[in-house]
């Protein structure tokens, strides 16, 4: 019977990043990162490769994961209006590269590595328009930009970032739902 605890249990196969407890730097959106990205399955991005952070600085200050996009050095991949092209100059990349913004996953923090630089805001309006495109947020059809592969983000009608702050509202009715047998339960 084994003693170890259950962070350093894995059985999938994958490294064994419990037992190095290496301490995580600190994280914020915008900010670009070498991360190990094995081990993958089929067309996922993989290896050792920077990432550019997505996730929100609250969800980055407490969470033991990140949210991240893969960044590939290959400029002359198929264009798709989820991608974002970078500069290395700019944020300290050995080469020009590409944002994959269809290729966003969760990492714990411990496969993060050293830190390459930071996105300005303008490049983060592009990749928060990316990120609309890649997931349907935007307005008026749920699968924008299929039919035009080469586009960029401001060639896609309603590829802004919506205004979501005036949809949300909760009331009591509204926590309130019918289950399939007749009965109300409230929502938790």
């Amino acid at each position: 019977m084994s003693t170890a605890s259950y962070d350093s249990e894995h059985h999938d196969g994958a490294p064994d990043y419990g037992a190095c407890r290496r301490p995580t730097p600190p994280v914020r959106r915008g900010d670009i990162f070498y991360a190990d990205l094995s081990p993958v399955i089929g067309s996922e991005q993989g290896g050792l490769r920077p990432v550019l952070i997505v996730q929100n600085d609250v969800g980055n200050r407490y969470s033991p994961t990140v949210i991240a996009a893969a960044i590939t050095s290959r400029m002359g991949k198929t264009r798709l209006p989820t991608h974002i092209d970078i500069y290395a100059d700019r944020v300290g990349l050995a080469k020009d590269s590409v944002i994959l913004l269809e290729q966003i996953r969760t990492l714990d923090k411990r496969r993060l590595r050293e830190k390459m630089g930071h996105l300005d805001e303008t490049v983060m309006a592009e990749v928060n328009n990316a990120i609309a495109v890649s997931f349907g947020l935007h307005e008026g059809s749920r699968d924008a930009g299929s039919r035009d592969v080469g586009a960029r983000h401001g060639d896609i009608p309603g590829a802004t970032r919506p205004n979501t702050a005036a949809a949300v509202r909760h009331t009591d009715e509204d926590r309130t739902v019918a289950p399939p047998s007749g009965g109300t339960r409230a929502e938790g």
